[in-house]
């Protein structure tokens, strides 16, 4: 099949049982080119490799066999029963995409049959570049976790060093998120018997193959692909490790040749990349799923003249399954990184009034503390502002209210019972949760009350690096 056959829709009729013509539109082809290397293009492979996901020649397979045409066969227009809408929606596949339900029956019997040697035999089948990925984000992780001990050792409990500690504690503990969650998605995958349950992975190749299938097939292809927004969502963590190994070079008043210095200032960069590298997959994803909400709303204009329910219903359930996955990670994430941020830049305020509160400081110090403040301010900035414009706000609900919306804006009343019914599908079937924003509220108010309750007894000497305990920047010692 060719690239036209790919990205040609087909129209057709035909007469149900009953003598009701309905007019059927086939979904797009969602077939990838065919060489493996085209898959995804070289920004997204780039953000991948960074955060380990070195994919093996299964996994490629996984991509090229999720990405193959699917025709949506619909027939009649009336609504599906509440037993097979259960069946589409609130059983245990429900977390499936179109494609992966069609193989449910099949691949559930295989994994009856063969579930007692098929783990052994995946990590058996393991390849060079499973291993090295597995092995690159396990150093990466254990970098992460020798800083935070370091720190912890030296000053947990500690009153005085309360304010540092929680601010390069924030920082550190929101890299560590990203490649911990990388690891784990990484030896799922490995351990998993269903090819199926690899597929609805938000890091795996398919999920990603499939999403930029999506953009490929909206009008902002060349603008979202690029290297534009790649560089752009790099460019302020890049910066902050760099910043932090200028700062350990050049400016730091007491320099430490300890094994964790060297580790510090390079995990940090190292932390801030695969940091962005994550931001920019979410990118990608969250703007697929615009196009694709968009490609649902123009669908639904044109099957309303053949008061096709059925098929516009089915491709909005199909959407919503890989987008509830993918929101309920993201709101968890965000609700983290609001959480840890709040409590970061409040340190970090209180530790500017405290230190610019006093007099006389020497120049070389003043120089000192002002790197110092650019780097710990472009952290904290850098925790808000990238995953806000990765996501396009705080979460992605916009992306569901806006099809809505869309939705509720177009209706005719002359088509009145069908967009009746779309309307209420597309309200019964997202269901929103707001529990995660009360913690997150609570959480933030401690932070706020943390920084303002430890102004009195803090040693201002602030600094990177928990080898040099007393080392006060506000007394020069050379």
């Amino acid at each position: 099949m060719n690239t036209a056959d790919n990205i040609r829709s087909l129209d057709s009729e035909f007469t149900t049982a009953n003598g009701m013509t309905s007019h059927i539109l086939e979904y797009p082809s969602l077939t990838l080119p065919s060489a493996e290397d085209d898959v995804l293009p070289l920004p997204s492979r780039l953000a991948l490799f960074f955060l380990g996901h070195w994919f093996s020649k299964r996994e490629k397979n996984d991509a090229k066999s999720l990405t193959k045409p699917y025709k949506e066969k619909t027939y009649g227009t009336v609504n599906k029963s509440e037993t097979d809408e259960e069946k589409c929606v609130g059983d245990r596949w429900s977390s499936m995409d179109d494609e992966t339900s069609l193989m449910i029956t099949y691949d559930g019997n295989m994994d009856i049959r063969k579930d007692h040697n098929s783990i052994r035999k995946r990590l058996t089948g393991c390849c060079c570049l499973d291993v090295l990925g597995i092995v690159y984000l396990f150093l990466s992780c254990g970098m992460m976790i020798f800083d935070l001990e370091a720190y912890v050792r030296s000053y947990w409990g500690v009153k005085e060093y309360a304010l540092h500690f929680v601010t390069y504690t924030t920082f550190i503990v929101q890299l560590m998120v990203v490649p911990f969650w990388c690891l784990y998605t990484r030896m799922k995958n490995i351990m998993t018997c269903s090819r199926i349950q690899r597929r609805v992975s938000t890091m795996s190749r398919a999920f990603i193959a499939r999403r930029i299938n999506v953009i490929r097939r909206g009008r902002s292809e060349a603008k979202i692909l690029s290297w534009f927004p790649f560089l752009c969502i790099l460019a302020l963590p890049t910066m902050t490790g760099c910043f932090r190994i200028l700062y350990d070079y050049f400016f730091r008043v007491c320099k430490s040749e300890s094994i964790h210095g060297e580790v510090g200032h390079w995990n940090s960069l190292l932390g801030s990349v695969i940091y962005g590298c994550f931001c920019y997959i979410i990118y990608l994803e969250r703007r697929s799923f615009e196009i694709e909400a968009h490609q649902i709303f123009r669908y639904a204009i044109e099957q309303a003249p053949y008061q096709n329910v059925d098929a516009v219903l089915s491709r909005i359930r199909h959407f919503s399954i890989q987008y509830k996955i993918l929101r309920r990670q993201i709101r968890a994430w965000m609700a983290f990184t609001i959480v840890v941020s709040t409590w970061g830049l409040t340190s970090h305020i209180t530790w500017n009034y405290l230190v610019f509160s006093q007099k006389d400081l020497p120049p070389d110090v003043l120089r000192t503390i002002y790197f110092l403040n650019a780097l710990v301010t472009t952290q904290k900035i850098t925790f808000i502002a990238v995953p806000y414009f990765a996501l396009g706000g705080l979460n992605m609900d916009h992306i569901w209210r806006y099809l809505k919306e869309d939705i509720t804006h177009c209706r005719e009343h002359k088509y009145k019972k069908y967009w009746k019914a779309v309307i209420i599908y597309v309200k019964d079937i997202n269901k929103m949760f707001s529990g995660i924003l009360t913690p997150s509220i609570i959480s933030t108010g401690l932070g706020i009350y943390l920084g303002l309750n430890l102004t009195n007894s803090q040693d201002i000497g602030f600094w990177i690096g928990p080898a040099t305990v007393g080392c006060n920047l506000t007394n020069h010692t050379g």
